[in-house]
Parts: structure tokens; sequence; C-alpha cells
């Protein structure tokens, strides 16, 4: 099978960060870093979406079974923890104004302006990875989601189903030209709880496949979720752009 792009969450049973094999399964293990900061653009914006800083660490392993030479089968988990900082004057404001209105009198409470919150996650995951031929290859995954939130001081938990496929095409497979192209997909629909909420991304990439242990390019994704789920009723719609490189050996 040809899979030299990068992992994303959807292609985690191709690209392990470490790995141990025998005749029949494989093992692997892998450790990622995250950070994320969203703001508005202008006065405006930055009032009413407010300001998020976000960081993070998790872990997974994954079991992976060859079934035939184009098919490989998988077992995924995963599981981390990401605590983040947000700033929602906006909102702040609003709590103010509607609190002054009361025959008790303005109330001012911290917790309208600032949110510490951390999530932790866990994600088991069934994973199959098909190679029709030497420069196609499809992934797709099914997994269950477990969020526990502790926010400005109390707990909430939910769950999850994600579901997530990808397709790359190597044209170094069938040419000279070491170039990969992408595109994936993913959704997350919770089903029960506060602590996670509907998550969708689409998007592709290009990447360098000129040599077998390197991952080199670059992803951009179109995500639409809320901006701060309980708090500013906005359904956001974004662009990530993830470049990277990685080396396997």
């Amino acid at each position: 099978m040809t899979r030299r792009c990068p992992a994303t969450s959807s292609t985690r049973l191709s690209a392990p960060s470490s790995a141990t094999s025998t005749r029949f399964w494989t093992t692997s293990a892998r450790l990622a870093l995250t950070e994320l900061l969203f703001t508005g653009i202008n006065g405006r914006s930055a009032i009413a979406v407010g300001t998020g800083l976000q960081g993070g660490i998790g872990g997974g392993l994954t079991f992976s079974l060859p079934v035939a030479d184009s098919l490989r089968l998988g077992v995924l988990f995963d599981a981390s923890v990401v605590p983040n900082f947000g700033l929602t004057i906006g909102n702040g404001v609003r709590s103010i104004i509607e609190a002054c209105r009361s025959p008790q009198g303005c109330d001012l409470r911290s917790g309208d302006f600032f949110q510490q919150k951390s999530v932790t996650q866990v994600q088991p995951a069934l994973a199959a990875s098909w190679a029709p031929f030497s420069a196609l290859g499809v992934t797709a995954n099914a997994s269950y989601i477990w969020a526990n939130q502790h926010l400005n001081g109390s707990n909430s938990s939910g769950n999850a189903f994600q579901l997530g496929t990808a397709l790359d095409f190597d044209f170094k497979a069938i040419s000279e030209v070491p170039v990969g192209l992408m595109f994936q997909f993913s959704w997350i629909a919770p089903f029960n709880g506060e602590a996670l909420q509907h998550v969708s991304d689409i998007g592709g990439g290009i990447f360098y496949t000129g040599r077998k242990n390197l991952a080199l390019g670059a992803q951009v994704i179109d995500r639409r979720y809320a901006v701060v789920p309980g708090v500013v009723n906005v359904t956001w719609k974004t662009f990530l752009v993830d470049i990277g490189m990685r080396y396997y050996w």
C-alpha cells in the first residue's frame, strides 16, 4: 500500500510514530502536543467572539492486522488532556446589563468574562485502510468519544460518535513526480451530555512523496463548530492550515 502522506485524524492507521510487528499484527504508539489560538479579526468580532488559547497533550496505540495484500484493519485507542483559557468580553458585558435590570442590582461574575476549561478525552476506534492499486489509498474509521469537561469549577461529561475518511493519490507510484494529494472528511456527532459539540471538517492537502520515510506537506481544513458552546450562540466556520514534517525510522 502507498501511504506516505502525513497522518490526520482520519488516517491514524497508516502512519505510526514508532512500531513493532510480528508476522500478523503490527503495534504502534504515538504522542502529540497541540496548541490553538483563536480571536476576532477586528474590534467588534473580538468582543463578540472573544479570544481563546488552548494547549494539550495526547497519546495512543494502534493494533493493525493485514487481511489481504491491499487491505488492513486496525483497533486504535487514544487519550488526551486539553486545558484552555477563554476571554469573552461580549458575554460578560451582556451578563452585567441583564443583572443590573433585576431588583437585586448589578452582579459582576468573573466567570462571565473568563473561562478556565480542561477537557479529558478517551477515544477507542476501528479503522480500515485499502489500496485498490498502488497509487490510491482509502482510509476510514469509526470511533466512540467520551469526554469530561471541567469549566469554571463545574464538571460535565459527554459522549459522541465520530466518522472519518481520507483518500490519497501518489503520483510517484505511476510517474516520476514525487507529489501526493489527499482529501479528508471528519464528523463528530454528540448523543449525550454537554462536554462535546458538533464538529465537521472537510479539506485536502499536498505532500512530497519522494522519500519513503519522510512525510512533508501542507493541509487546509474547512471546520464548522460552535465558537464557545453554551456562551456564544454562534456556529463558526474557519480554515485551518497545517504545515508539517515527520521522519520515520
